[in-house]
């Protein structure tokens, strides 16, 4: 029934729920799995006495696998991987082996065994429920990003359209995170989309009008409109709120920027191209579903 005793990490609660839901769908009607009574826990473990451990114990278990030593379900659940292949050997029918000097169990007790065993890796793999998995990080992909600059410059025109075309992975999308890295090409291709954009945005009163909500006056600083378009474009820039030093990290660069360029107008585009090329816009994080 295997090839020995190895201490492994259980299989997810998906990979069962998966797994078994496909096993029902091509078995059912051929065979009637999943529509005998499984056993209880006693029943199962009775049912490893009486036709596998006269193999499987020592001094020479056959394969290595001493089934002596799980004499609770609680030790079975332990090396879940190892007795999901049993089981599946006990379901085609190579376990027991067919051999004269062994004892058959019958067709219904071979099908309660394996929906028992089913149930209780089941039970043990989502005991803690179906666990979605860390959320994923990836880049904008080339549509994403154009539609994310369009919006927060309320320009028409389409700043990911001089990026290097998106790799669609096995999957056949251009949204897979494994596929959505940063390579110089693209770093060089950000940065002028990114510059093309927010001079574009400057040069249409228009569009200006929508995130130049402050302009250096007799009553406002440089620095202090800055930090007022900064507070407000920021936030839908990171599509969260953004920090105290994130806001001072971008005024920071625009002071350095308009000493430099002693025009307000210039010194912020600087800052907003900054902002358009930071890894808080270019990436996203996907958190799994009701997590």
């Amino acid at each position: 029934m295997g090839d020995g005793v190895r201490k492994q990490t259980r299989p997810t609660c998906q990979t069962y729920v998966w797994l078994w839901a496909l096993v029902s769908m091509l078995s059912w009607e051929q065979t009637g799995w999943g529509q005998s009574d499984a056993f209880s826990d006693d029943e199962g473990t009775a049912f490893i006495d009486q036709y596998c451990v006269d193999c499987h114990q020592p001094p020479k278990p056959k394969g290595k696998l001493d089934l002596t030593l799980y004499t609770t379900v609680d030790q079975i659940v332990e090396d879940a991987l190892d007795w999901d292949s049993h089981l599946n050997r006990v379901r085609d029918e190579d376990m027991p082996p067919d051999d004269d000097d062994v004892t058959q169990p019958t067709m219904k007790e071979r099908m309660a065994f394996v929906d028992w065993m089913q149930q209780t890796l089941s039970n043990a793999a989502c005991s803690d429920g179906i666990q979605p998995g860390p959320p994923m990080v990836r880049r904008l992909n080339q549509g994403e990003y154009s539609a994310s600059v369009r919006a927060l410059l309320d320009i028409h025109f389409d700043a990911g359209e001089a990026l290097p075309n998106e790799g669609a992975g096995g999957e056949g999308f251009d949204n897979a995170a494994e596929t959505l890295f940063i390579s110089p090409i693209h770093a060089e291709k950000y940065l002028d989309a990114a510059r093309s954009a927010v001079k574009y945005a400057f040069a249409d009163t228009r569009s200006s009008q929508r995130f130049l909500i402050a302009i250096p006056d007799e009553n406002t600083t440089p620095p202090e409109a800055a930090r007022k378009i900064l507070e407000e474009f920021l936030p839908r820039a990171f599509r969260r709120q953004a920090s105290p030093d994130e806001i001072s990290e971008y005024l920071d660069l625009f002071e350095q920027a308009y000493a430099e360029e002693k025009a307000f107008g210039p010194a912020m585009q600087v800052t907003l191209s900054a902002v358009l090329i930071s890894p808080k816009f270019l990436f996203i994080i996907e958190s799994p579903t009701g997590s």
